[in-house]
């Protein structure tokens, strides 16, 4: 019953997950061989379309299930690809996956195996699906532009 529970949970949890197709061909992920993710964090908020999204960051997660590791190559958001469409690496998502895929692979030499993107939306409901995230902070801030205000705290 715990495993048909636990399976049930993840069709839902994975059913309420966009799938956007991202064109970029790979081989099939073979799961005993180390391989490589692009994880890309989209500054896209509720209602914009994507076509005005920027990478505000961009990882490369690489599994090798032989050594039971896990690396991540964090590539400036700021990078500038010489010959890319895009100046900086952030630039290369705007409603293109495939764009910002196809250049880490080629400009970088790292093979991908698949795509994983968020946006801020995403990474609240993750947040919120684990508990959501305390946060402390030693000072008070205020930022007028944005309206925050924030008081010192302690979790």
């Amino acid at each position: 019953m715990l495993i048909v529970s636990i399976l049930g949970v993840g069709a839902w949890a994975t059913s309420r997950v966009d799938r956007v197709h991202v064109g970029f061909t790979a081989p099939p992920v073979d799961l005993t061989r180390p391989f490589n993710v692009l994880l890309v964090g989209s500054d896209r908020r509720p209602g914009e379309p994507s076509a005005t999204d920027n990478a505000d960051a961009v990882m490369v997660v690489r599994i090798d299930p032989t050594t039971s590791r896990v690396s991540v190559l964090s590539i400036p958001r700021d990078l500038a690809i010489e010959g890319a469409d895009g100046p900086r690496v952030s630039e290369l998502l705007r409603g293109d996956p495939d764009l910002l895929a196809e250049t880490i692979q080629r400009e970088l030499g790292i093979a991908l195996s698949a795509y994983i993107g968020i946006s801020f939306e995403g990474l609240v409901n993750i947040a919120d699906a684990f508990g959501g995230l305390d946060v402390a902070i030693a000072n008070d801030v205020a930022d007028a532009f944005s309206g925050m205000d924030l008081h010192a705290s302690s979790c």
